[in-house]
């Protein structure tokens, strides 16, 4: 049974980029590098006047996060992420470990595994993926609210506002924060 969903999941992952799912604008313009591009996403990101136009510059960052240079590493880490989707958790993370240790600035490779240690629940693990992560990519929103996660599940209202506060601070329409900001903050004020 363990071989047959390991050739599933194998067998599904996408082959073609976001990127070619009908944009407007492409994540990277000629003669533009992916830092490049990355920058002039995040800019649209923050400057987002709607959730409309935050969804789009969204929906690049991502596209470009999944980029780590080696078409190997790419196929990889889709793979994991198949492997996630379907609850093959053990799977997920041995694909992981060993695009990590072939590519250790793969940015979104830790991010990946960071979430599959959140989800198993081993939240030390996660918090140390999230920091390389962070390290690579400051800017990763989607990390800096994970890490936000585990600090609210353990109850750490300080951190976990910290670190909500520097997501919404990226992506000021990442959805469901300003709420729990919001409860955080109250709860912050009471114990005080």
């Amino acid at each position: 049974m363990r071989a047959l969903l390991v050739a599933l999941v194998l067998s599904l992952v996408a082959a073609a980029p976001v990127a070619a799912q009908g944009f407007a604008e492409p994540s990277v313009r000629p003669g533009e590098t992916t830092a490049d591009a990355l920058d002039h996403w995040f800019l649209a990101l923050r400057e987002a006047e709607s959730g409309q136009a935050a969804a789009i510059a969204e929906a690049h960052i991502e596209e470009l996060f999944l980029r780590s240079g080696s078409p190997t590493a790419d196929l990889l880490l889709r793979r994991a992420m198949v492997a996630m989707d379907v609850g093959e958790y053990a799977i997920a993370l041995d694909i992981l470990d060993g695009v990590i240790a072939e590519y250790p600035a793969f940015m979104e490779a830790w991010n990946k595994r960071a979430t599959v240690y959140f989800i198993i629940g081993d939240f030390a693990a996660s918090v140390a993926d999230v920091r390389v992560t962070l390290a690579l990519e400051p800017r990763h929103y989607g990390a800096l609210a994970g890490l936000g996660q585990i600090y609210d599940r353990l109850g750490d209202d300080e951190a976990a506002l910290g670190a909500y506060r520097a997501a919404l601070n990226v992506h000021p329409f990442l959805g469901g924060l300003p709420a729990r900001i919001e409860v955080l903050e109250a709860r912050v004020r009471s114990e005080i």
